[in-house]
């Protein structure tokens, strides 16, 4: 990730807006809105990072959002609750 000062730094003019410029000939590691969940978060182990931006494509690499770590991991701790909650409530004693 760059931040916005050695964004303005590097480009030498704060008033652009299109980061593609900065990467040159290097591809940017990113997602797209279209791939999957399992995509990025096999990305970002990869590659090792926290976060990943998503661009609406390749060429314009016009940044849409980003995603995290804990982006991916929210769903599924969410569902390993549920699952908990649900196997408590089957384990306790029927009073009839």
């Amino acid at each position: 990730m760059i931040e916005r000062d050695g964004f303005i730094a590097r480009t030498g003019n704060p008033a652009v807006h299109v980061m593609s410029d900065l990467f040159g000939a290097n591809t940017p590691i990113m997602a797209l809105p279209g791939e999957t969940c399992r995509i990025a978060s096999n990305r970002l182990a990869v590659h090792g990072l926290e976060r990943l931006p998503v661009v609406s494509d390749p060429q314009s690499r016009s940044l849409v959002g980003l995603i995290s770590r804990c982006d991916l991991v929210k769903p599924s701790l969410a569902f390993f609750e549920e699952e908990e909650h649900r196997e408590m409530f089957r384990r306790s004693p029927c009073t009839t």
